[in-house]
């Protein structure tokens, strides 16, 4: 359907249409709603003293990556790259957790039943503003989703950012991630706008226009079900 309306206004154009205007704004609205997916977006999570007790999730634990250890960089490739469809390599993963461009993580760590590694979670500080918090790369096997052990990995992030002294916890994402998205949500999280230290996106304004509708809508939707 995108693809017929983008067709259909480059032929008015090229036909010498009265309002070349109108119809190169067709062209640029139905490639925008083509990427909307991909926009960031932002939100945000206020006093961190005031976080739900970590539940008890035996026979699973929580132990620390060593970013030193080969077998740990490719279970974290292994998770990341599954949940995220991505195919990186170990210069990715340097590049995402020691040298990320604008997070300085913090601490890196694993979701464990019995020997085997099935979820990962970072967190952080923006480095052009490290009073403020950051969630990074929450991934888990997709036969443990629903199971709540998503939102244990980031409620097990929001504790430990505390000894850190932040002011507060952001996360960036894109509207494809809906399930990490409300379980955000679930903490307290709620939509904001990009600041400064944020990851800017590089898809055009109308792209950014729409996703951050279906953002706001999106949480809205996740209060009206969690007052149910």
């Amino acid at each position: 359907m995108l693809r017929a309306i983008i067709r259909f206004a480059r032929n008015v154009i090229n036909r010498g249409c009265a309002f070349p205007r109108t119809a190169r704004r067709c062209i640029e609205m139905a490639k925008a709603r083509c990427v909307v997916s991909a926009a960031c977006v932002y939100f945000r999570r206020e006093n961190l003293a005031q976080l739900p007790e970590l539940p008890d999730i035996e026979p699973f634990r929580i132990a620390n990556m060593d970013l030193n250890s080969e077998s740990h960089t490719q279970a974290w490739l292994r998770l990341v790259n599954r949940a995220f469809f991505r195919q990186w390599s170990t210069e990715d993963f340097i590049s995402s957790i020691s040298y990320h461009p604008n997070y300085r993580v913090l601490e890196t760590y694993f979701l464990v039943l019995g020997s085997e590694l099935v979820g990962t979670c970072s967190i952080g500080v923006f480095r052009m503003n490290p009073t403020v918090g950051v969630t990074h790369y929450l991934a888990l096997q997709n036969e443990f989703r629903g199971q709540g052990l998503g939102k244990y990995l980031l409620l097990y992030g929001l504790h430990r950012l505390r000894k850190y002294d932040v002011c507060a916890c952001e996360g960036e994402s894109t509207l494809a991630h809906k399930e990490s998205l409300f379980i955000h949500f679930g903490l307290g999280f709620r939509p904001k706008r990009s600041q400064p230290w944020n990851t800017q996106t590089l898809t055009v304004w109308l792209s950014r226009r729409v996703a951050w509708r279906r953002f706001v809508r999106l949480y809205e939707m996740s209060r009206e079900s969690g007052q149910k």
